[in-house]
């Protein structure tokens, strides 16, 4: 089995709730989001966002929930 998710980054841009709303009509129905990794993680406002539209798209969450600043310490 496999599964196909929108992956939302700071990247993604201001729209994000209508962006989400297309792939929704395309028939993706979770989300992923990262709370660490440059380049990839959300902010909190965007975090919110995202939680709010797939509410209302009735879509699976998933966070990468790791602690960013843990990480970089342990590789140091």
């Amino acid at each position: 089995d496999y599964g196909l998710h929108a992956v939302v980054t700071m990247g993604t841009g201001a729209d994000v709730e209508a962006q989400l709303n297309q792939l929704a009509q395309r028939g993706i129905a979770s989300v992923k989001l990262f709370m660490t990794y440059q380049g990839f993680a959300v902010d909190d406002d965007l975090f919110f966002k995202v939680l709010d539209a797939a509410r209302r798209l009735g879509w699976i969450v998933m966070v990468h929930a790791e602690n960013d600043a843990a990480i970089r310490r342990t590789r140091q």
